[in-house]
């Protein structure tokens, strides 16, 4: 992950990215990366709301990690 990132994270932004990573890949990660490279750091968090389908279809599973993610990011 440490590669992907340019800017600057808080220890809770790591661990949602963390968290994110280990269930959605490094290629996901990569798109929430680069907004946090270019400093778009609350575009970032919204998008981890994002990826929430398994199947091709919306998983409540996956919403309420990504909502748990989301808040842990945002809250650092």
């Amino acid at each position: 992950m440490d590669s992907l990132v340019e800017k600057p994270l808080t220890e809770q932004q790591r661990i949602a990215l963390a968290s994110f990573s280990f269930n959605c890949g490094k290629e996901n990660l990569k798109n929430i990366t680069a907004r946090i490279n270019k400093g778009k750091y609350e575009e970032a968090a919204k998008a981890l709301l994002l990826y929430v389908k398994a199947n091709g279809k919306t998983s409540k599973g996956l919403q309420k990690r990504r909502k748990i993610e989301h808040k842990i990011f945002i809250n650092s």
